[in-house]
């Protein structure tokens, strides 16, 4: 009998490691799901409305705070509005505005003397891509 019982806990726990695994592989779709339609709902909103792009400038150029920025290389869709609203935006007269054709809409990278800052919609998704694969992996581990 204690054979038995043996085989059937060892059948038992296979079955668990299995279910911890699945749970595990799951959370990993479900991320990557919830980013691409994060993505696809960005892209979509961007397209409405272009002005979003503003938003998004104005924000990381926050973030770089003293640093000195040079240029700001973004789609050329994107750039004749944010030379448009430029003075809103508080970019530096120095800063050159770029049209970069290898961007897509949604796309921004601020040259500064420290090196760039990709502040891209989809690079920031990507960011929390990572970022929640990692809590997921951290968890199944």
């Amino acid at each position: 009998m204690n054979p038995t019982i043996a085989a059937f806990q060892k059948i038992v726990d296979e079955l668990a490691g299995q279910g911890r695994r699945l749970r595990g592989e799951g959370e990993r779709d479900m991320v990557k799901l919830a980013v691409a339609i994060a993505r696809r709902i960005l892209r979509r909103e961007i397209a409405l409305d272009p002005e979003v792009v503003l938003g998004l400038v104005k924000a990381a150029f926050a973030k770089l705070e003293s640093r000195e920025t040079h240029r700001l290389r973004v789609s050329p869709s994107d750039a004749a509005l944010l030379r448009e609203h430029r003075q809103s935006l508080s970019l530096p007269p120095a800063v050159e505005i770029v049209d970069d054709g290898s961007l897509s809409q949604g796309s921004a990278i601020f040259e500064t003397a420290r090196g760039n800052l990709d502040a891209s919609i989809d690079t920031q998704l990507g960011e929390i891509e990572r970022g929640l694969a990692d809590i997921v992996r951290s968890r199944v581990s």
